[in-house]
């Protein structure tokens, strides 16, 4: 009886944590334009599909040609920290890095691009909701 009690414990804990840690105000197609000052403010074009409740997260850089999917580290109410992995156009972009999407309304989001490993921001923008 005791180790019944104890799965239904785990059992019920995990999935509470789990739907818990779902960010679902990131829902939907976000689009935007990212600056990086460091590269002379050049600007790119971001598009992003969300969606939380199956943990699928696609980016795409449709200037720059390459993209590939963000894999969720921890999210709150309203910011969330993803590791970038991009997959296609391996060669016109950056790898790996970290993606810090901030939510500043319903329909906005602040978007900034660390390097890995970096404290200071590589590059920012705003992304807007798709109606």
């Amino acid at each position: 009886m005791k180790r019944i009690s104890l799965l239904l414990f785990l059992f019920l804990a995990f999935t509470s944590f789990s739907s818990a840690k779902k960010p679902l105000w990131l829902s939907g197609v976000w689009e935007g334009t990212g600056t990086q000052p460091s590269a002379n403010n050049e600007t790119w074009t971001i598009l992003a599909t969300l969606d939380p409740v199956n943990n699928v997260y696609k980016i795409e850089y449709p200037s720059l040609n390459c993209g590939g999917s963000w894999s969720l580290v921890k999210a709150g109410k309203d910011k969330a920290e993803f590791k970038e992995q991009i997959t296609k156009g391996m060669n016109l972009c950056t790898l790996t890095g970290k993606v810090i999407l901030t939510k500043t309304d319903d329909d906005h989001l602040e978007y900034a691009y660390y390097n890995v490993g970096a404290k200071t921001k590589d590059s920012y923008g705003t992304l807007t909701r798709r109606k």
